[in-house]
């Protein structure tokens, strides 16, 4: 399956600058919106599955961000900011031990 843009469409990479700099920004739910068209392309993509994680997070929605934080890590297991953030959001849960 060729998965090159056509010509009303961004690169992968584009597409996660985009929601990236909408996430910096504080347009979180502009950037939740480009990270969830990311997956509905790339379903396996551990960086827009992180963005999603930190959205929640910024969101006030520390239970989905464990969720997608985990769902990056299943994809992409050695990825230290992903593991950070996820134990930064495991203990603000109050779980202490899972965030270690």
């Amino acid at each position: 399956m060729d998965k090159s843009p056509a010509s009303n469409q961004v690169t992968l990479e584009d597409a996660l600058k985009i929601a990236n700099t909408h996430l910096k920004s504080g347009n979180l739910y502009v950037a939740e919106a480009t990270y969830n068209d990311v997956l509905k392309i790339y379903p396996d993509n551990a960086e827009a599955y992180f963005g999603l994680g930190l959205t929640s997070y910024y969101k006030g929605s520390l239970h989905d961000s464990v969720a997608f934080y985990k769902k990056s890590l299943e994809i992409n297991p050695d990825s230290a900011p992903c593991l950070n953030t996820c134990g930064i959001a495991l203990a603000a849960l109050g779980q202490h031990e899972e965030a270690i």
